[in-house]
């Protein structure tokens, strides 16, 4: 059953975002760095494929789910040492609603790519936002903090250390 669920989301997300992958694809190609390019599309896989998840599993998603990508995100999604320097917060709202931010531990990007390429590709995909799925992209922390979202700010504070980091950030408002 398990394997059914991960295979209709898999599907599901693959047909929901091919053009938002696409559009993203075609900005992040501008970025000559091979890793920074496959760092920022685990990032959007990642964000889209729990977006999809909290959306259409309703009770089944929370904290501790997201913190286990192989739960939900299809195996070869969920494997690797990039995913393991991602992580997912969740805040649930009224009316079935929630917000879902992804980003990178700490300073991984920037330690890979340097700072230079990481704004690099923060632009790029700052660019590129024209999906289905409601995504913000935020610069800093403080400005990420100032939405008063306990839950979400909370689980930042624990994976990130620095001011100038990046998050993309869903919010769905329920039904």
């Amino acid at each position: 059953m398990l394997q059914f669920i991960v295979v209709f989301f898999g599907t599901l997300v693959s047909v929901v975002t091919v053009n938002t992958f696409d559009h993203i694809g075609s900005q992040v190609s501008l970025i000559s760095n091979a890793n920074a390019k496959a760092y920022v599309n685990i990032l959007f896989q990642r964000q889209l494929f729990s977006y999809s998840f909290c959306r259409y599993a309703g009770q089944k998603c929370d904290a501790d789910t997201l913190s286990i990508p192989r739960l939900y995100l299809p195996l070869p999604l969920a494997q690797g040492p990039v995913q393991q320097q991602l992580y997912t917060c969740y805040q649930e709202l009224n009316n079935n609603g929630f917000v879902l931010l992804t980003g990178f531990e700490h300073d991984f990007l920037e330690s890979k790519v340097g700072l230079l390429k990481a704004w690099q590709i923060v632009n790029a995909m700052m660019d590129s936002i024209a999906t289905d799925v409601p995504l913000t992209v935020y610069t800093s922390r403080n400005k990420l903090m100032a939405n008063d979202w306990k839950k979400i700010n909370a689980c930042v504070n624990e994976h990130v250390t620095v001011n100038d980091s990046f998050f993309l950030v869903s919010k769905y408002t329920g039904e």
